[in-house]
């Protein structure tokens, strides 16, 4: 009898270390433009369900009826980060106390998948009306200090669906250059690459660099490059055009490219 009473409790008390091991919510990452150091985590919308669809840069008229879930997630220098394929952590917090404010980790607009723990009970809403698709319109979100969060790595798909290239002019060719860095990172704005990247635009065509990784957030991409620092070129019409690992190989491409038109 008592071993059956024993074996009893230890299965309740599996049962509850399993439960506590569960994230209190999971969705995926959507750029939030006011505190840096918060995100908004997306769950499900009346629009596109579970699949959050960036509306894109420029005016989007009001939407009658849009709801969403959604919360907004507090990242603190207590927070754990790991990554779900590995488990390994991502340590953005360095020297500098003010590194996470500045990072584009929770930024960078690519959809990060992400399971959320908070350090306070969590309670779930029900989806709430709001007045358009944009995550920064929104208001009246709860608001949770993460305690651990699970981010699940990208893959190239994942990065080149989630530019926005062309949207905006269609006599335009939009050529953007991404860096996969390897380098500590460092608040910089006048940046070298950027500057000279920029200078290959004309009338026809818009050159544009962005910086997808630091040293500290780079374990999310590794299934994205062969390796760091990694260079991407996509065209407007979401194609990889070049790919190398030197930014010289990118300018003798940009020489090339500007040269033939």
């Amino acid at each position: 009898m008592k071993g059956l009473i024993f074996f009893t409790l230890l299965i309740l008390i599996s049962g509850c270390g399993v439960m506590a091991d569960e994230p209190d919510v999971e969705g995926s990452v959507v750029i939030h433009m006011d505190q840096p150091e918060m995100f908004v985590l997306f769950v499900e919308d009346s629009y596109s369900g579970a699949d959050y669809e960036w509306p894109g840069h420029g005016h989007v008229e009001s939407q009658e009826d849009y709801e969403v879930e959604a919360y907004l997630v507090h990242v603190t220098d207590e927070t754990v980060i790991k990554v779900e394929e590995n488990g390994e952590k991502v340590e953005l917090f360095s020297d500098d106390t003010d590194t996470l404010a500045r990072m584009n980790t929770f930024r960078s607009a690519i959809p990060l998948q992400v399971k959320a723990s908070f350090t306070e009970d969590f309670t779930p809403i029900e989806k709430t009306e709001q007045k358009s698709r944009f995550s920064y319109e929104w208001s009246l979100l709860p608001v949770y200090e993460a305690e651990e969060l699970i981010l699940t790595r990208p893959d190239k798909e994942d990065v080149i669906d989630s530019l926005d290239l062309g949207r905006g002019s269609r006599n335009m060719e939009w050529l953007i250059v991404m860096e996969f860095s390897d380098e500590p990172f460092e608040w910089n704005w006048h940046d070298p690459a950027y500057d000279e990247i920029h200078h290959y635009s004309n009338s026809n065509a818009q050159a544009v660099f962005r910086r997808m990784s630091h040293h500290e957030d780079k374990t999310l991409y590794e299934d994205v490059v062969a390796s760091f620092p990694w260079f991407m070129i996509i065209n407007g019409e979401q194609e990889v055009v070049h790919e190398s690992a030197s930014l010289d190989e990118v300018y003798t491409f940009f020489d090339q490219y500007f040269d033939e038109e």
